[in-house]
């Protein structure tokens, strides 16, 4: 997966969810 399309998943995801959004989560989204 791009960045760019990490950002695209996670911006969103950080406006809905961002107690959720651990580093670990991160990890997971941009793998």
């Amino acid at each position: 997966m791009s960045q760019v399309e990490g950002v695209r998943i996670t911006g969103p995801v950080q406006g809905r969810h961002a107690d959720l959004l651990t580093p670990e989560a991160v990890k997971f989204l941009a793998v």
